[in-house]
Order: C-alpha cells, then structure tokens, then sequence
C-alpha cells in the first residue's frame, strides 16, 4: 500500500449522532499498518532455537481516564503468510495496568507476545551434513597409516 492510500486511511473524520466525543464513548479505528519490530536473539541452540519478541503498546500522553485500551482474548490469523524460515507457536496479548510515580491515575498498557520457532531443516542439509562430512573425512585422514604406497586420493576427491 502506497503512502497516499494510507493517509487516506488513517486521516479521517468521525461525524456520528451516536459518538460525540463524551466520555465514556466507545471507537474501533481499524486501518492498514505495517509494524516492524526488533528483538534480541536467544541463538544459543541454533539451528534448534525459539524465539519471543514482545510489542508493548501504549500512550505516552494520555492516562486511563484519556484513553484505554482493550485487546481481543484471540488474535486474528486468518491473513498470516507462512514464513519458509520460522512457525509461529503462540502470539497472545496481554493487558497491564501501570501506576506511575508521576501521575495520580494509572496507565492502560498492552503487550503482544509472539513465539516464533526456527525450521532447522534447510540449515541440517545445507549447514551440518556437508560440514559433518568434510570433518569425518579430514579426520579420517589424519588417522590412516602413512605406510601404503598408494596416493590418498579420497580427500581430493570429495
């Protein structure tokens, strides 16, 4: 999606009888976003490796009685894309309430957790068995009698 058909998205306005900005009113605003997210790799049993990312959303300027967030107890994968690389075991959202020493009212805070897991299948075939076979053949090498006359042709030849 271009820029423009986002901001035609995300800039519009609200005018309905039944919503006059009262407290206390309910809004879904639903539009199209990409969010990106960084999070540190654990890759000490790579290629066997799990990870958990977490996205925590929230107001930097509004408190509760501003603006409170919900989130569903279930998280919409119908349009999710399989990745070659990674399955997704769980994502999950989680609602906190934070109270700050700043500010007399507490601060409505969700944290989406997702769980994803490595496929090791492409780094078994392309990674470990061409390596653990060069090994064993260099090893073997090194460990067969210097006595025969004959030229040690496997290691080249492999």
């Amino acid at each position: 999606m271009s820029r423009d058909e986002t901001e035609r998205y995300m800039n519009i306005q609200v005018e309905s009888q039944y919503w006059k900005g009262e407290n206390g009113s309910q809004l879904s605003f639903l539009y199209p976003a990409i969010y990106t997210i960084t999070c540190r790799l654990n890759i000490r049993f790579f290629p066997y490796d799990r990870q958990n990312c977490t996205l925590t959303i929230s107001s930097w300027t509004n408190s509760m009685s501003a603006l409170d967030y919900y989130a569903d107890p279930e998280v919409n994968l119908a349009s999710f894309i399989p990745n070659e690389e990674w399955d997704v075991k769980s994502f999950k959202i989680f609602r906190h309430e934070y109270k700050y020493a700043c500010c007399a009212e507490p601060w409505a805070i969700l944290q989406a957790s997702l769980v994803i897991q490595r496929k090791p299948l492409y780094y078994i075939v392309n990674l470990i068995v061409p390596t653990s076979i060069i090994t064993i053949v260099s090893i073997t090498g090194f460990f067969t009698p210097a006595s025969t006359d004959d030229d040690r042709t496997e290691k080249i030849n492999l």
